[in-house]
Order: structure tokens, then C-alpha cells, then sequence
């Protein structure tokens, strides 16, 4: 009788195992389908996506807005405007004050500040403020609100330099709608090496270094309190919860543990290893995307947060050389140099 019961219950725990794995396999079944493209003429280098919009960095072409769900072309930047907006490496989006920054290495690498609050189709309808004159080398810039201020937010430039000899990290408050001929005020800090990006949580600044692995500052006055040395260069991170995951250019995707931030731990482990150089990383629930250059782009679960297992990628023939993935609206947009900018869905 006894070993009847044991048989049964060998038998009902074997199944119920075998309906979890199951259930285990077939949530981490996902694939990414293709939606849209948007007819990009320069190369995409850099972008980012607001509700309504798509902003292009084309490079040599200047800079272009899209419609994102109709894919149509707004504007776009070139020699024939006045300003003459015709080299631009670099957009990004303050979608709370609805204002476009853009850096432009035309004359002298300018960063010009545009509100967008109405969509027109000529830069010259555009209200455009020119920030700043000597914005050398601005890779990244962030946005924070400022509390109970709905006039001013801060704002974080990376790798800015005032000469060619210094690497700055900058903090500035922007006055937005004001008059003042420049309503960008800024103060440099020194770092060792220049900037690839920048993230901020309540109390720390995250920089990707290159090199130097990632570096971590105290938000309340900018002093280094960690360096942490990955195997390849740092280029790009996104912090979940206590992980920092990183493109380490040529090592792929790595892990830090940041759950002491006193003491932060490369999960060495957990480096996943991918074709051309990782340099652009992006999270959505559990989905984790890789941009990896030549490599095309990698798609994780990340349902267990240290053990990111691959569900999807496109290659190279299939994507092209990719510049930037970014995730909005739980869609995955990519910036291809011969495909534009894509958009995906994760299925």
C-alpha cells in the first residue's frame, strides 16, 4: 500500500515538474517582429522617441522629425535652412517642456535648444535658442525635473569640454521660455577620461567611461566614490533595480551587482559574450535589447536578473550595423546605418 502511495506521488510530482519546466520554456518564448521603418537619408547615428515623435541625428544631413505611428516626415535639417544645421551626432528629447536639444559640430559644435510644442515643416518656424558654442564632444545629455519648479529643470551634459585638454562632466539649470540670451547655467566638474553615457538615480550619477569601466559619483556634490573595471569598454548601461547591466564594447553584455553600492561586484559569471562591439543597452519589463554593431541586436530575458537568457537576434544581414536600440511604448526602436530607423515589436 505504501508503495502505492510513493508511486503515485513520484508520479503526480513528476508531472506537475514536467508542466512547470514547460510553463517555464514557454514564457521565455518571444520573438522580435518587424512593425515600421522610418525613411532616414543620412545616417541614423543617434535618435530618441517621444509619444508623437521620432528625433534623427543624420549625421552629415543635419537632423530629421518623424510621425512615430505614421512614419511620416515632418522636417528635416539640412543647408538650406538658416541656421544651417548640417552635422549633427546627437539628439535628445525633454519630452515634460516638450524642448529638442540638439549638438551640431557645423560651427564650432553648438548645442541649440528647440521647442517643439507645435510640429511645423521648416526649422525656421521652430522658436531655437543657440545654448552653447564650444560643446565638444557632447555624447549624452539627461534631463531631471526640479521639485515644486515647473519653469526650470536640471540638466546633466557628459564628455563636455571648454578645451581640448580637459574631460568635464557638467551640471546645469536650464530656465525654460526665458529670455536671457543664454538660459543654460552650468558648472564643470573634472573627470579622468571622457563620457560614453550617464545615468542618475535618487542619490548617485553612473557614468560609462570606456576604459575606466564604470564610474559612480555622489549626486550631492559630484566626488567619485567608485570605480568599477569591466573586461572590455564601457559604452552604455541601464540600472535595474540593484544590477547595473553594461555594453562592454568587444565583452558583450556584463552585470554589477550594486545591491551595496559601498561595494559593487562584477558578476563575472553572468557575462554573455556577443558578435561585433556592444555599445547601446536598453530595458523593458523583462526584456533585456543589445546593440552590438556589426553584431546586430541581441534580445534577453531577464526574468532572473543575473542569468539573461538569449530568446532573439538579429544579425547583421538582417539588421545591419546598428547604432542605438532604445525601448518605448514596450516597442523596440533601432538605428541601423543602412536601414534607418526600425521599429519592432516583442512578440
Amino acid at each position: 500500500m505504501k508503495s502505492y502511495i510513493y508511486l503515485s506521488f513520484f508520479i503526480i510530482m513528476s508531472f506537475l515538474l514536467g508542466c512547470a519546466k514547460e510553463a517555464d520554456r514557454n514564457s521565455l518564448e518571444a520573438q522580435l517582429e518587424f512593425v515600421q521603418t522610418y525613411p532616414v537619408i543620412g545616417d541614423p547615428v543617434d535618435f530618441d522617441v517621444s509619444d508623437e515623435c521620432i528625433f534623427v541625428a543624420e549625421d552629415e544631413i543635419g537632423f530629421s522629425i518623424f510621425n512615430r505611428q505614421s512614419s511620416e516626415l515632418h522636417l528635416r535639417a539640412n543647408e538650406h535652412n538658416m541656421l544651417q544645421i548640417r552635422n549633427v551626432p546627437l539628439v535628445r528629447y525633454n519630452n515634460d517642456f516638450k524642448m529638442l536639444f540638439v549638438v551640431d559640430r557645423t560651427n564650432g559644435h553648438v548645442l541649440y535648444a528647440i521647442n517643439v510644442d507645435t510640429l511645423h515643416s521648416s526649422i525656421n518656424d521652430y522658436p531655437v535658442k543657440r545654448i552653447i558654442g564650444s560643446a565638444y564632444n557632447v555624447r549624452d545629455i539627461i534631463f531631471e525635473t526640479i521639485p515644486d519648479e515647473d519653469t526650470k529643470f536640471k540638466m546633466y551634459l557628459t564628455n563636455f569640454k571648454f578645451d581640448e585638454n580637459k574631460n568635464q562632466l557638467m551640471e546645469g539649470i536650464y530656465t525654460y521660455n526665458s529670455t536671457l540670451s543664454n538660459p543654460l547655467n552650468m558648472t564643470p566638474y573634472s573627470v579622468p577620461n571622457s563620457i560614453f553615457k550617464i545615468k542618475s538615480t535618487n542619490n548617485h550619477i553612473f557614468t560609462a567611461m570606456g576604459q575606466r569601466g564604470i564610474v559612480i559619483y555622489d549626486k550631492t556634490n559630484l566626488t567619485e566614490i567608485h570605480q568599477i573595471n569591466t573586461p572590455g569598454e564601457a559604452r552604455d548601461m541601464i540600472i535595474n533595480n540593484n544590477n547595473i547591466y553594461v555594453a562592454d564594447r568587444q565583452q558583450g553584455l556584463q552585470i554589477i551587482d550594486i545591491t551595496d553600492i559601498s561595494n559593487p561586484i562584477l558578476l563575472e559569471a553572468s557575462a554573455r559574450l556577443t558578435n561585433g562591439f556592444a555599445s547601446s543597452i536598453d530595458i523593458s519589463g523583462r526584456f533585456l535589447a543589445l546593440g552590438s554593431g556589426s553584431g546586430g541586436v541581441y534580445l534577453y530575458d531577464i526574468s532572473n536578473p543575473t542569468t539573461p537568457i538569449l530568446i532573439d537576434h538579429l544579425d547583421e544581414d538582417e539588421i545591419g550595423y546598428v547604432h542605438k536600440i532604445l525601448f518605448f511604448s514596450n516597442d523596440l526602436y533601432i538605428s541601423s546605418k543602412s536601414h534607418g530607423i526600425v521599429r519592432y515589436q516583442v512578440q
